[in-house]
């Protein structure tokens, strides 16, 4: 990989975020959580350094998770989060790196230029786009390009997405706010 050129796909969901860099694979897996000092509002940890400080540190520290039901819901704690996580994966890089995020098929406008502004406010060169279910089927090794109808369902920590992908898009998609943490919590 040379040092001038990087690419990354970044996965921002409710309870984790993926890095994926060309050539190297996944990078980095943290839960989408953020310890800040509620008086000055500086950052102190991200990912999970800070899910090590739960409960172990005074009230002025608190926990943000910056992005819940699979959308951003704190912008500057998003920013921050996503700055130093890339950081992480792209010290010895000259160059800004170009970043596929993988968003929900039932984005708002709005949504997505907050996910655009947000990537590239945290050091991102050029950000695109992609559907989850399609990255989904993808990764499954579905050929989305015939006009077959291929049903993609898929569990998150904080939204469930089913989907029919054909022809290299989203065909029909539906979103719920109910997933992975909402189980874990009944079961609980």
């Amino acid at each position: 990989m040379p040092i001038f050129d990087k690419d990354i796909a970044l996965d921002m969901g409710t309870t984790g975020v993926m890095l994926y860099t060309r050539g190297k694979g996944v990078q980095l897996r943290e839960p989408t959580l953020v310890a800040v000092d509620k008086y000055s509002g500086k950052l102190m940890k991200v990912g999970e350094e800070a899910q090590k400080m739960l409960g172990r540190t005074p009230a002025s520290i608190v926990p943000i998770q910056p992005i819940v039901g699979g959308v951003i819901s704190d912008y500057d704690m998003t920013v921050a989060m996503l700055r130093e996580l890339m950081k992480r994966v792209t010290s010895l890089s000259l160059f800004k790196p170009r970043v596929l995020v993988c968003v929900p098929g039932s984005i708002t406008g709005v949504e997505e230029r907050a996910v655009v502004d947000a990537v590239t406010e945290a050091g991102a060169r050029k950000v695109y786009l992609v559907e989850s279910a399609v990255a989904t089927a993808y990764g499954a090794g579905i050929d989305v390009s015939k006009p077959d109808g291929h049903l993609i369902i898929d569990i998150g920590g904080g939204t469930t997405e089913t989907a029919v992908v054909s022809l290299g898009g989203v065909a029909e998609c539906e979103s719920i706010k109910t997933a992975g943490a909402a189980f874990d919590e009944a079961i609980i």
